[in-house]
């Protein structure tokens, strides 16, 4: 047990002793107010940097690879809940920043009227609609937008250069690019700390700071992995430390939330792979990795839902995680049904049953658990129903 805790305790002092004055001002994962701020001030000719547009030309050649005329260009943060647009009077680029490649970034109430615009225009996806607010003037609310521009670019960043889900990109009429911060951000940090040299010492700092930042949450993963495993492999040693006195969700809370993201993931993962082996059973969609972060990373007890959603023998089913636990419900009959047998809250990594779904034995015999309610209860829910409200964010 000493050994386990004795680990943990130094990853943790390791993790604090790397001071970085990005991570001081925000939390690390922050795409809006860290990461598409600062890319933007970059990008932006008009800011205190004095350099111009030496870094935009930089990108356009090493990140986006496309022409574009500078001349006369601006960059804005999050217009019409873009996080950058950059255009001139008649060109526009749009770049969608997702660190943990989510595909919405609002809250719960603008999404709700995100989804009222979406239906009312007929568009069906976030980085399609970011697109036709821009070339046609026209916001999610019907308001002029005051620019009316032709979309030369719609880039997609993420830390691995991960694809638009279909239900992002919709009807979008160009392939979005990919691009990552492990690869491209990086080596255009690095050269535009490179550029600058002595000639502004604290601005190349600062630029190469921020890069050791997007460093270390590109090489987060291995890691994360490596400690996930290391819990597996000693689950009854290492409940008994969170049992004894929170070690985990408290004491290593920084390093034990990328646990539980990665836990809660691989869970929808497998449960959607073994229903997919199921007889006439489709899986539509899953939780996303954004909406996995807002239960993982929630200080409290988060009430965020969790929802997997497929089709059974023609019966529209969803799986639901909430803060009751998991439930079943069947769309097509307007019923549901807590799982019985399956104790697991996946807010609640304090609790035993939740806990041990870090170990993959242990999570296989929860997939399998619920499949089988699945199959017996699909047709014959209770009537005495409650309605599962989808506000996925």
């Amino acid at each position: 047990m000493n050994d386990l805790k004795s680990y943990f305790e130094q990853q943790l002092i390791k993790q604090t002793k790397e001071y970085n004055i990005f991570s001081v001002l925000h939390r690390e994962d922050d795409e809006t107010r860290l990461h598409s701020r600062f890319l933007a001030f970059l990008l932006d000719p008009k800011e205190s940097h004095n350099v111009g547009d030496m870094f935009f030309k930089l990108f356009l050649e090493q990140v986006l690879n496309i022409e574009f005329d500078y001349t006369n260009y601006e960059v804005r943060k999050e217009f019409e809940y873009i996080d950058i647009l950059i255009h001139n009077d008649s060109d526009a680029i749009i770049v969608e920043n997702k660190i943990y490649a989510g595909d919405s970034n609002h809250n719960e109430d603008e999404e709700d009227l995100v989804k009222q615009s979406i239906l009312k225009k007929g568009y069906k996806g976030q980085l399609e609609r970011y697109y036709n607010t821009v070339a046609t003037g026209i916001n999610k609310n019907d308001k002029e937008t005051g620019l009316k521009l032709n979309v030369i670019q719609v880039a997609y960043l993420t830390l691995a250069g991960h694809s638009p889900t279909d239900k992002s990109t919709g009807m979008l009429p160009m392939k979005p690019k990919k691009i990552s911060y492990i690869d491209d951000i990086s080596k255009w940090l690095e050269q535009c700390a490179a550029m600058i040299g002595s000639t502004s010492p604290k601005l190349s700092a600062d630029i190469r700071q921020y890069r050791q930042l997007v460093i270390k949450l590109t090489s987060e993963v291995p890691q994360v992995l490596k400690n996930k495993a290391i819990i597996s492999d000693k689950i009854d040693i290492a409940w008994q430390l969170e049992n004894s006195d929170k070690f985990f969700t408290r004491d290593m809370a920084p390093i034990f939330n990328h646990v539980k993201w990665h836990t809660i993931d691989d869970f929808f993962n497998e449960l959607a792979y073994a229903l997919e082996q199921l007889e006439n059973c489709n899986v539509g969609y899953r939780p996303d990795p954004e909406s996995i972060t807002k239960v993982a990373h929630s200080k409290g007890k988060s009430t965020h839902m969790l929802i997997l959603s497929f089709v059974l023998n023609g019966n529209s089913m969803q799986i639901v995680s909430d803060s009751k636990g998991l439930t079943l419900g069947n769309m097509s009959t307007s019923q549901w049904d807590n799982i019985k047998g399956v104790d697991v809250k996946l807010n609640e990594f304090s609790k035993e049953n939740t806990f041990l779904m870090i170990d993959i034995e242990h999570r296989e015999k929860v997939i399998s658990e619920i499949v089988s309610f699945t199959l017996e209860n699909y047709n014959k829910l209770k009537k005495d129903f409650k309605p599962v409200i989808d506000k996925r964010c």
